[in-house]
């Protein structure tokens, strides 16, 4: 039987252990997945601990789009990178009744 989609391992270029945060266009900084980290488009950080001194790097390499390894080479704003501008997990997730957002 011939595989068909995702087949190839996502790449990560940065720690996936350490605590992986985004910037959103509030100026808050949010934690993220890995997954979704490597897709931001805009600030992005990694932050970790050394006994009590929290360590903090500006990450600046390259945005994939959402669940490829293929980079982002569109111009940069806020939000993910999907590719042909799809949520690729939208397909897996119901607005619940007591969710007042929606993935977008």
């Amino acid at each position: 039987m011939e595989k068909r989609g995702s087949t190839e391992k996502i790449r990560y270029d940065f720690d996936t252990t350490k605590c992986c945060e985004v910037k959103i266009d509030t100026g808050l900084w949010c934690r993220s997945t890995p997954n979704e980290f490597r897709s931001w488009k805009g600030e992005r950080r990694i932050v970790r601990w050394n006994k009590d001194e929290m360590i903090i790097e500006e990450y600046n390499g390259p945005v994939y789009y959402m669940g490829s390894n293929k980079i982002d080479k569109s111009e940069p704003k806020y939000g993910y990178a999907f590719l042909h501008d799809v949520d690729p997990r939208a397909q897996y997730s119901r607005q619940r009744q007591t969710e007042h957002f929606t993935i977008k």
